[in-house]
Protein backbone atom coordinates (compact mmCIF):
# COMPACT_ATOMS: atom_id res chain seq x y z
CA UNK A 1 0.00 0.00 0.00
CA UNK A 2 1.42 3.34 -1.09
CA UNK A 3 -1.25 5.58 0.39
CA UNK A 4 -4.77 6.89 0.03
CA UNK A 5 -6.36 9.91 -1.64
CA UNK A 6 -10.00 10.98 -1.36
CA UNK A 7 -12.14 13.70 -2.92
CA UNK A 8 -15.40 14.01 -1.00
CA UNK A 9 -18.68 15.38 -2.34
CA UNK A 10 -18.23 18.47 -0.13
CA UNK A 11 -15.02 19.22 -2.12
CA UNK A 12 -12.66 18.25 0.71
CA UNK A 13 -9.51 16.53 -0.41
CA UNK A 14 -7.37 14.30 1.79
CA UNK A 15 -4.20 12.38 1.09
CA UNK A 16 -1.83 10.11 2.97
CA UNK A 17 1.37 8.70 1.48
CA UNK A 18 3.35 6.00 3.30
CA UNK A 19 6.64 7.27 4.69
CA UNK A 20 8.80 5.12 2.36
CA UNK A 21 7.03 6.58 -0.72
CA UNK A 22 7.19 10.25 0.26
CA UNK A 23 9.34 12.70 -1.71
CA UNK A 24 8.77 10.78 -4.97
CA UNK A 25 6.19 13.25 -6.40
CA UNK A 26 3.39 10.72 -5.81
CA UNK A 27 1.40 13.19 -3.69
CA UNK A 28 1.71 15.94 -6.28
CA UNK A 29 0.51 13.66 -9.06
CA UNK A 30 -2.44 12.44 -6.96
CA UNK A 31 -3.51 15.96 -6.00
CA UNK A 32 -3.25 17.11 -9.62
CA UNK A 33 -5.49 14.22 -10.69
CA UNK A 34 -7.99 15.04 -7.93
CA UNK A 35 -8.10 18.66 -9.15
CA UNK A 36 -8.95 17.38 -12.63
CA UNK A 37 -11.64 15.10 -11.20
CA UNK A 38 -13.10 18.03 -9.25
CA UNK A 39 -13.28 20.04 -12.48
CA UNK A 40 -15.08 17.17 -14.21
CA UNK A 41 -17.54 17.08 -11.30
CA UNK A 42 -18.10 20.83 -11.79
CA UNK A 43 -16.93 21.72 -8.29
CA UNK A 44 -16.06 25.37 -7.72
CA UNK A 45 -13.17 24.71 -5.33
CA UNK A 46 -11.22 22.01 -3.54
CA UNK A 47 -10.30 22.31 0.14
CA UNK A 48 -7.80 20.50 2.33
CA UNK A 49 -7.24 20.51 6.08
CA UNK A 50 -3.54 20.46 6.89
CA UNK A 51 -2.35 20.57 10.48
CA UNK A 52 0.19 23.31 11.35
CA UNK A 53 2.96 20.79 12.14
CA UNK A 54 2.68 19.21 8.68
CA UNK A 55 4.93 21.67 6.86
CA UNK A 56 5.81 19.18 4.12
CA UNK A 57 2.15 18.93 3.04
CA UNK A 58 1.68 22.68 3.38
CA UNK A 59 4.58 23.30 0.98
CA UNK A 60 3.25 20.74 -1.51
CA UNK A 61 -0.29 22.16 -1.55
CA UNK A 62 0.98 25.74 -1.86
CA UNK A 63 3.29 24.71 -4.72
CA UNK A 64 0.28 23.24 -6.52
CA UNK A 65 -1.62 26.54 -6.33
CA UNK A 66 -3.63 26.18 -3.12
CA UNK A 67 -4.07 29.26 -0.96
CA UNK A 68 -4.09 29.24 2.84
CA UNK A 69 -7.53 30.50 3.94
CA UNK A 70 -7.46 29.66 7.66
CA UNK A 71 -5.04 28.24 10.21
CA UNK A 72 -5.55 24.65 9.01
CA UNK A 73 -7.45 25.10 5.74
CA UNK A 74 -6.18 25.43 2.18
CA UNK A 75 -8.27 26.08 -0.91
CA UNK A 76 -7.86 25.72 -4.67
CA UNK A 77 -10.41 27.67 -6.72
CA UNK A 78 -11.49 25.92 -9.90
CA UNK A 79 -13.54 28.79 -11.35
Amino acid sequence: LVGDVTLQDNSELSIVVSKEYQNLQIGRRCISEMIQLAKEKKMVKVTAQIYPFNTQSQRMFLALGFQKVDEEWYEYKLI
